[in-house]
């Protein structure tokens, strides 16, 4: 693994412990019957753009990763294409 798939796992477990950081914060909104409509839509957003950012470089470094593992396998590598294909339309 290289520096720069360190450094995008990195970034990735710090968007996500972000992530779960405003969800906890909305958790505690609801659960505590507070009325911070902006403070909840912030949080939510927040949590919505943490994790696609996430999601993104995850799949992008497991596809660098899938595809120097199949190479040669065309079959396995257009699998993997589909896949992503998919992934991206969610």
């Amino acid at each position: 693994m290289t520096q720069e798939d360190l450094n995008k796992k990195n970034q990735s477990a710090i968007a996500l412990k972000k992530a779960r950081g405003s969800l906890q914060s909305i958790i505690d909104i609801l659960e505590n019957n507070e009325t911070g409509c902006k403070n909840v839509i912030q949080q939510m957003d927040a949590v919505t753009g943490l994790i696609k950012s996430a999601r993104e470089k995850i799949i992008i470094q497991r596809l660098d990763t899938c595809l120097r593992e199949f190479e040669g396998d065309e079959k396995r590598i257009d699998e993997l294409k589909d896949l992503y294909k998919m992934n991206r339309k969610s």
